[in-house]
């Protein structure tokens, strides 16, 4: 059973989604994870559903930073009984432009 780490939606909503992509980088570390999901969104259209699958604690972190810095949505992050997480994000238009303001 997964259990709900943050995020908006809970467990069985994000078990529901189909991932229009999947970034398996289990067993990688800082910032490998990030560098994978970062240049797995380049090929995907705004709304698509990525699903990074990692088993480093750190990955929550790292998670939260870069939708902020890339302003994709997080739509959640659970964690099964073997401490692998499952990170749910929502694609946007990409990045802001630098004339624009940071979002809060």
């Amino acid at each position: 059973m997964k259990q709900k780490v943050l995020g908006p939606l809970e467990p069985a909503e994000l078990e529901a989604l189909r991932p229009d992509a999947v970034v398996d980088a289990q067993g990688l570390l800082c910032p490998v994870p990030i560098a994978r999901l970062n240049e797995r969104v380049k090929d995907l259209p705004p709304q698509a559903v990525v699903l990074l699958v990692n088993d480093d604690p750190a990955v929550v972190l790292d998670v939260v930073a870069w939708c902020k810095s890339t302003r994709h949505d997080l739509l959640g992050i659970v964690k099964d009984d073997q401490d692998v997480y499952y990170c749910y994000v929502r694609t946007t238009q990409g990045p802001r432009r630098r004339s624009e303001p940071p979002a809060r």
